[in-house]
């Protein structure tokens, strides 16, 4: 279901090569593993222990991941926390597009139909969900649909390709 290493949104490039900063990819994969690792813990991890846990594959069984995340926080002297996922699984797998993100999409006057959204590979499901948060920034949002070649069918369009 997802990716080797995903799809590297343009506005996550630069963190993608610095790592100064969480990327979407890494910050999906640590949900997936149920642990939230704050960005000073990131920073104090070693940059080839960063660039390692970019580059792991993680599907739906995230234990590997989660234990290298643990050797590389021990090794770091970084606490760690345990992140509970939802009882039905990540919220970005539902089978239906999750309301923050209709909603964010709205905002921008477009759909999301059932179809695009069942057609989004399991990165763009979640960053979609991660920056519908109305913390996140705005432009972020935009941007991603975008490149997913979402928010441009105008609201109330519908899915009238093939398919639908």
């Amino acid at each position: 279901m997802v990716a080797a290493m995903g799809h590297v949104f343009s506005f996550d490039q630069p963190l993608w090569e610095s790592l100064e900063l969480v990327p979407m990819a890494v910050r999906r994969k640590l949900d997936l593993a149920e642990i939230k690792l704050s960005l000073p813990g990131w920073q104090a991890l070693s940059l080839d222990d960063r660039r390692a846990l970019r580059d792991t594959v993680v599907d739906d069984d995230a234990a590997a991941f989660a234990a290298t995340v643990r050797a590389s926080a021990e090794r770091a002297g970084v606490p760690i926390e345990h992140l509970s996922l939802p009882e039905g699984g990540p919220p970005w797998r539902s089978a239906g597009a999750p309301e923050a993100v209709r909603a964010r999409l709205a905002e921008l006057g477009a759909v999301l139909t059932p179809a695009t959204w069942s057609a989004l590979d399991d990165e763009g499901r979640y960053v979609l969900w991660k920056l519908a948060e109305k913390k996140r920034d705005p432009e972020r949002f935009a941007a991603a649909a975008r490149e997913l070649g979402i928010g441009l069918i105008p609201a109330g369009a519908g899915d009238k390709g093939p398919g639908s």
